[in-house]
């Protein structure tokens, strides 16, 4: 049985589900104000990587401690590479193991004098879950505050290039925001020495991997400059409320996926809008305001811990904050006051197609604070 969003807030624990859905109205309706967003993240919201101070990590620093190239080699406990640049970077490895293994490129062919490596000697490859080198293993390189580890950073920039012994197969670079949400990614050749390479707001991690041939090293990490960003929103101005008269809720700002131009399928890249509304439906789950649907012009930047996050892989939005006042009611009037309660709530849109959030559900309600 559906209840009101006001009895979720009231008696719901966190994973609690409820059920309801109801048709939503085509995409084509919002493809107008989902197509300017690709107009503003090419155009003056983004920052172009240039600009940037730009960080070059070209791992010599362990020269030392690089092992053997062939995969299949167990890595040494002094091979594994995680959090050791974290303080001086603010850059985190993993891989399926949950590091990144540091491997001797410069040496593979040294008999002829032939390195693997675009600069130096060192270079970086995957690990499986049995602790063994496997360049199949996807890396995923993460950002963080130098000195605080908790506070998640973003980058606008990151680039990383493949070992010089090409095998002509697909290698992919993808970007991911904070709340996961995908950012941008490119796929290019392996045709040795090749370049992986994002520009885009917003990213927190990128993940790298070769599927097919399961053979690329990594070496000349580069990115951006980091900005540094709390897990949680401090800006009381930029979380959503909910009001309990009017059965609406008011989002400042959401990122959204952009949208191809023929088709209702994801570019890769992300867009903020201001000041989407959701509205109670007869089913008693949310229906989106057409009308509130409209990309920011304000310059508010992609990533923002405050943000609403679309999540184009599980259909879900996320809003990391609502604030859910107390109903005062004073015959014949009602008013909204304290307490108030700050939740993290999860919507599952219901339908198929990305662009038409017509229509979403409870997924998942958590209570984080409340403010008397």
């Amino acid at each position: 049985m559906n209840k009101s969003f006001n009895s979720h807030f009231n008696t719901m624990t966190p994973n609690s589900q409820v059920g309801g859905e109801m048709a939503a109205p085509g995409w084509q309706k919002k493809r107008l104000a989902w197509n300017m967003a690709l107009a503003l993240v090419a155009g003056s919201l983004a920052v172009p990587a240039s600009v940037c101070a730009n960080t070059v990590i070209d791992f010599e620093q362990f020269s030392q401690d690089g092992m053997y190239y062939f995969p299949g080699y167990p890595v040494p406990t002094t091979s594994r590479l995680t959090d050791q640049l974290l303080p001086t970077y603010g850059v985190l490895f993993s891989s399926d193991a949950g590091y990144v293994a540091i491997v001797n490129l410069g040496t593979a062919d040294a008999e002829i004098g032939f390195t693997h490596t675009p600069s130096g000697i060192m270079g970086i490859g995957g690990a499986d879950s049995n602790n063994k080198l496997s360049y199949a293993s996807p890396i995923t390189i993460s950002f963080f505050e130098p000195t605080n580890a908790t506070v998640k950073a973003v980058t606008n920039f990151v680039s990383i290039r493949g070992d010089l012994a090409g095998s002509g197969a697909d290698v992919t670079i993808e970007g991911f925001g904070i709340g996961g949400n995908l950012v941008a990614s490119s796929t290019v050749k392996d045709t040795g020495g090749e370049t992986l390479s994002l520009s885009a707001e917003g990213i927190h991690s990128v993940k790298i991997h070769d599927y097919s041939t399961g053979t690329i090293g990594f070496d000349d990490l580069i990115f951006g400059t980091l900005k540094y960003q709390s897990s949680t929103c401090k800006d009381p101005a930029k979380r959503a409320h909910y009001s309990v008269v009017t059965g609406k809720v008011s989002i400042p700002f959401t990122d959204l996926p952009t949208l191809r131009e023929t088709s209702p399928d994801a570019t890769g890249g992300i867009a903020v809008f201001k000041n989407i509304r959701l509205r109670l439906n007869a089913d008693q789950d949310f229906e989106v305001i057409d009308s509130s649907v409209k990309p920011d012009t304000s310059g508010e930047p992609v990533g923002d811990p405050c943000h609403a996050v679309y999540t184009y892989e599980n259909r879900t939005l996320k809003i990391p904050m609502v604030e859910v006042p107390t109903v005062l009611t004073t015959f014949p009037t009602v008013k909204e006051g304290k307490p108030i309660s700050i939740y993290e709530v999860t919507l599952q849109h219901i339908e198929t197609n990305p662009i038409d959030l017509g229509i979403l559900q409870v997924q998942e309600v958590k209570l984080i604070e409340v403010i008397k």
